[in-house]
């Protein structure tokens, strides 16, 4: 799966492959069992903000307050484009 054709998010474990459309950034690190820091899942409490190495993302719902350039809010971006972040 091409994350940059579709607008989501691939993984494959073991043979299976999963595919996640619309999904938060924050909800695929979970399902891959990537820790992160978190708190309210909205993009208000800035918890989750995490530094973009590469690529670009776009916002599901747009935070209240934007992070600072070259970061993100996982618990509401997903990625634009493929994507290297400083977990």
């Amino acid at each position: 799966m091409n994350s940059q054709d579709s607008g989501g998010l691939g993984l494959v474990v073991a043979g299976r492959e999963e595919d996640f459309v619309d999904v938060a950034l924050l909800e695929f690190a979970e399902a891959c069992d990537v820790p992160t820091r978190y708190s309210c899942r909205s993009g208000v409490c800035h918890t989750c903000v995490t530094a973009v190495i590469e690529g670009k993302t776009d916002y599901l719902e747009p935070p209240l307050e934007a992070p600072a350039d070259g970061s993100v809010l996982l618990c509401t971006a997903a990625p634009h484009t493929d994507l290297v972040l400083d977990l």
